[in-house]
């Protein structure tokens, strides 16, 4: 009796996410290990120099953000069936969200101590002039 109430549970859950995300790729794993790390290093951090102790792991912000993010992703996704275009606009946003949160795990690692190799801090200088160049052209637009 409990095998197939568990296995009703995990077959509605495995719909629920095939329909919000559709098909599962590696750019989607990718991104749920991408805001693990971040949220990782950013409690980690909060203990090593904020000394706020094991309670930032509960209070931590980035988790909330993290679901926003996750909702934009299943935004993206059904753009993506309701325009036909393949999965074009949710690759986009996984990828923007990749980029922002690779640069968030790296700051966050530099805030702990870790060293950084310097090509990886140059290119993160760079994705952020890029990001500015990008803000600053669409301010112009409006």
């Amino acid at each position: 009796m409990y095998l197939v109430i568990f296995n009703s549970i995990a077959a509605a859950f495995g719909l629920v996410m095939t329909d919000s995300f559709g098909e599962w790729s590696f750019l989607l794993q990718f991104l749920l290990f991408t805001m693990f790390a971040e949220y990782t290093t950013q409690a980690i951090v909060n203990l090593l120099k904020e000394k706020k102790g094991w309670r930032s792991f509960l209070d931590n912000r980035l988790f909330l953000k993290n679901v926003i993010v996750i909702l934009f992703v299943i935004m993206a996704h059904n753009f993506d069936v309701l325009l036909g275009t393949k999965d074009a606009i949710l690759t986009g946003c996984i990828y923007y969200y990749l980029s922002h949160g690779w640069i968030l795990i790296v700051d966050n690692s530099a805030k702990a101590g870790v060293p950084i190799p310097p090509i990886l801090l140059k290119a993160i200088d760079l994705l952020r002039t890029k990001k500015d160049d990008t803000n600053k052209n669409n301010n112009n637009l409006e």
